[in-house]
């Protein structure tokens, strides 16, 4: 607790610093994250522009060196504590793994102690510290980079071992701590494939699936997850994993109707085999379609064109064939109407929809906007990158962690100082 309430302070002392004495702030935390040995007092690129702050500002800045400086050391010490207390833990589990080696490659603190209290043995620590054992807190050492490079090393079967419980920790709504997820990470990468197979089947028996296709469906889906997660692209995991017809209607959906690819790639491995041939036999239907829509379509006069593609986009058309003979046979008089009606319905969505981004912007805090913005800003879309939806962005943005909206202020400050200088 004297950690976090440290963390606190740091984070208000920081917020409340001028704007210079921020950047020096900025720099210092930039280079110590560089692995770099920072004292600032004896460096040249602090001490002038430290000098050019008014006295407040370095007063200001002082404290906040102050309080990370106590703010580290209580860190590193708990650290220290947690390691103490996780080399007792390890131990108290490899134990109850000899004795009981239906635990599987990753039980729980509370499931060893429960097998060796079953034999009768001692786990040795008291209650309390056992207490302290079975509380999951995160620790530093382990960043996404490493568990993403961890994870696109493991074959297919290794990765579904790893996110099935990842999987069993979300829906158990526990936060698993560094050493426990490093640990996770070590003895999944030692699964040859055989005892890769039997922890995937043990782990089926112990959530109760006895439907195989539902089974297989599930692994799909975590090694599509944990793949995508780590950065492949969903077409490299869909093109390398799945063949036939689920890669038929993946190609389609993406080439043929413009899906996002992640979202196709969801679709083709959650749908059942009879559910990839309704959704390609639908497809098939929808395609003869639209090619007999065009037919009409392109004989059509400009003004029932505009009427049949202003349809599309507000109506729920069944059929787009049907849709392009109606208008054709549609009286001319009667077509300036319709498409003013159309129009103005799409321009009150559209009016809507803007209404709504406008609203979710207003409520985010400085920082969240900061980043809301960089994440759709004008250079991405020049640099060729895809924008993520508006709903997708504000979904992420509003449930970042603080401290990651914090992480990411100082990425973007870091960044911007470079475009300027």
């Amino acid at each position: 607790m004297f950690v976090e309430e440290l963390k606190a302070q740091l984070d208000e002392a920081v917020e409340e610093l001028a704007p210079d004495a921020r950047d020096l702030w900025d720099e210092i935390e930039h280079r110590r994250e560089a692995g770099e040995k920072v004292d600032p007092t004896a460096t040249e690129w602090f001490v002038e522009p430290y000098l050019e702050l008014l006295q407040s500002e370095r007063d200001g800045l002082d404290r906040v060196n102050a309080i990370a400086r106590a703010y580290y050391e209580a860190k590193i010490e708990e650290s220290e504590g947690w390691i103490s207390m996780g080399e007792q833990m390890m131990s108290i589990i490899s134990r109850a793994k000899e004795l009981d080696p239906s635990l599987g490659i990753n039980p729980t603190t509370g499931e060893a102690v429960a097998v060796l209290k079953k034999h009768g043995i001692n786990p040795g620590v008291s209650d309390e510290v056992l207490n302290e054992m079975q509380v999951e807190v995160p620790m530093p050492g382990i960043t996404w980079k490493t568990l993403e490079e961890a994870v696109l090393e493991f074959r297919p079967d290794q990765r579904i071992v790893f996110g099935l419980y990842v999987w069993k920790y979300i829906e158990e709504k526990k936060n698993p701590s560094y050493r426990r997820v490093q640990k996770l990470i070590a003895d999944v990468a030692t699964l040859d494939e055989e005892r890769a197979a039997e922890e995937i089947e043990r782990l089926r028996r112990q959530r109760g699936e006895d439907d195989p296709e539902v089974w297989q469906g599930i692994c799909r889906m975590i090694d599509f997850e944990q793949s995508t997660s780590a950065g492949r692209s969903p077409r490299e995991c869909i093109e390398e994993n799945i063949d036939g017809r689920r890669l038929e209607l993946f190609v389609a959906l993406v080439d043929v109707a413009q899906e996002d690819e992640l979202e196709a790639g969801e679709t083709v491995i959650e749908l059942t085999d009879e559910g990839i041939e309704e959704s390609l036999a639908l497809f098939d239907t929808l395609r003869e379609q639209g090619d007999r829509a065009k037919e009409i379509v392109e004989e059509l006069p400009e003004e029932k064109q505009r009427l049949f593609f202003a349809s599309l986009q507000v109506l729920e058309v069944e059929d787009s064939a049907v849709l392009a003979e109606e208008i054709r046979d549609l009286p001319d008089e009667e077509i300036g109407e319709r498409i003013a009606e159309l129009e103005n319905e799409i321009h009150t969505a559209v009016e809507e929809f803007y209404r709504e981004i406008e609203e979710r912007y207003a409520a985010l805090n400085e920082g969240r906007k900061r980043i809301f913005e960089a994440l759709t800003c004008e250079e991405r879309h020049k640099a060729g990158k895809r924008p993520p939806s508006p709903d997708a962005t504000f979904e992420l943005v509003e449930n970042l962690p603080d401290e990651e909206v914090r992480a990411l202020q100082h990425r973007l400050r870091r960044v911007r100082r470079g475009l300027e200088l």
